[in-house]
């Protein structure tokens, strides 16, 4: 319990000394009473404790405590504003030596192998700031191309699907002329008629099918004739009714 008092009292005296104002006072107390400090540890052996103790009562009742204690103050109060004012006038001279003054010498004498601090900050931001936008390019970059694969697997995806309704158009339309044709009865009087086009032989104009498969759209005339025949050839969709009839 005494040990932990005794801590205690430590601590807290040496959070108040460190105080800056009570440790100047302390500081200003001593001076300002050095003869008794100074007379307490040089009193002469032979004088007798009630002596001493006299002494000391003298010291006080010649300078009171009230007057003393507002003096010590004021001089506190003094050493603290004239502390801190030769602190700052310190740290001004240093600041302006290393800020201005120091970087104007090397400047002037090392110039080529010292870089100024301001230099090397202002190096540093701009390598910074260069490393950030590319970063940001990179960013971007990465982000266009991810856009761009995609809009090539969608054109790619509707191509596909594209050609695929195109073939499932064509195969629509053939199966529609081949069904006509089946209405008519004329699909194997059609065959027969593609096999002697594409053997280069020419229908005769009297020929009564040919309107039917000119109707169609599965034979046209390609500008040759005689009096009594043209030449025809195949359309696209007469080739693909002519194909798929084979398969039949």
């Amino acid at each position: 319990m005494i040990k932990d008092l005794l801590i205690s009292f430590k601590e807290n005296f040496n959070e108040k000394v460190k105080n800056p104002f009570l440790g100047s006072y302390v500081l200003v107390w001593i001076v300002r009473n050095w003869v008794l400090i100074y007379s307490l540890f040089n009193f002469k052996d032979d004088l007798t404790l009630a002596k001493r103790i006299e002494y000391i009562k003298t010291y006080f009742s010649n300078n009171e405590f009230l007057p003393n204690l507002f003096s010590n103050i004021l001089w506190t109060f003094g050493l603290l504003l004239i502390t801190y004012i030769l602190l700052n006038l310190s740290r001004f001279i240093v600041n302006f030596s290393e800020k201005r003054i120091k970087p104007l010498v090397y400047k002037i004498t090392d110039s080529n192998s010292i870089v100024l601090k301001t230099e090397y900050n202002r190096l540093q931001s701009l390598n910074e700031e260069l490393q950030k936008r590319l970063e940001l390019e990179r960013e971007l970059r990465s982000k266009v191309e991810s856009r761009h694969k995609k809009l090539e697997e969608a054109v790619t995806e509707n191509s596909l699907f594209s050609k695929e309704s195109d073939e499932n158009n064509i195969s629509d339309v053939t199966s529609i002329l081949l069904n006509k044709l089946r209405e008519e009865d004329k699909l194997e009087e059609f065959k027969k008629t593609a096999v002697n086009i594409k053997e280069g032989i020419y229908i005769k104009n009297d020929y009564k099918p040919q309107e039917l498969f000119k109707q169609l759209g599965l034979i046209i005339y390609d500008g040759s004739k005689t009096s009594s025949d043209k030449r025809y050839k195949l359309t696209q969709d007469g080739e693909d009714v002519f194909l798929k009839s084979r398969l039949i």
